[in-house]
């Protein structure tokens, strides 16, 4: 597993500073993230020419998919305690803001998404780890950034 280091900060619900979804040096699996993003089209027949017309829908999302890995359980026991919790914690998450700091742009600049939902939380103990390890992939289905 190539690990690499955090350079973003994820906040669900910044005003009341909920939750953080991710946080500066934590461990990633996986790479980078991306961020894919689909724009709303429809795509209308148009009987008078041999091609259709593609219209704007005005929406657009994105989506944050990242897989974290926490080597600091303790123990076998409270590596799996953590999974468990962390699926109660994460249903009961609704729609909220997302705030998103990158390490290193300072200023208080930041973006924030005016809509995100955790759409999958998967996580696992990993059991042959030589200690407890706990990793967890987050999908994040986001619309309406902005620059702050």
């Amino acid at each position: 597993m190539d690990l690499q280091a955090s350079i973003l900060k994820l906040t669900f619900d910044p005003a009341s500073a909920a939750l953080v979804l991710l946080d500066y040096g934590w461990m990633l699996a996986d790479g980078p993230l991306r961020f894919p993003q689909k724009n709303g089209t429809e795509v209308v027949p148009s009987p008078d020419s041999s091609y259709p017309l593609i219209l704007d829908t005005l929406n657009s999302q994105f989506v944050i998919k990242y897989t974290v890995v926490d080597d600091a359980a303790g123990s076998r026991a409270a590596s799996m305690t953590a999974v468990l919790n962390s699926l109660i914690s994460v249903a009961a998450l609704g729609v909220k803001p997302l705030k998103i700091e990158v390490d290193g742009v300072g200023g208080g600049h930041y973006w924030q998404a005016a809509q995100c939902k955790v759409s999958e939380n998967e996580p696992w103990h990993q059991p042959h780890s030589r200690f407890a390890r706990t990793v967890k992939s987050l999908t994040l289905t986001c619309a309406g950034l902005s620059y702050v």
